[in-house]
């Protein structure tokens, strides 16, 4: 992506790829969701929701 960037052009491979790892990474992380012995059952759906969103990096200054 970035040598394409460079170059002023689209490079639909680059875009394919990293679509396709962003989206199995998602798809992992959510599915790797798991709820305590005690709630095994139930899981709510925040801790879906929370293993689907990315968290943003230590760099970025706090909303506090």
């Amino acid at each position: 992506m970035l040598r394409a960037a460079l170059r002023g052009r689209t490079d639909r491979w680059a875009i394919g790829i990293t679509a396709a790892g962003s989206i199995s990474s998602i798809v992992l992380n959510v599915a790797g969701v798991r709820g305590t012995q005690a709630t095994a059952a139930a899981v709510p759906l925040l801790d879906y929701v929370v293993a689907a969103v990315p968290r943003p990096p230590r760099s970025w200054p706090s909303a506090c």
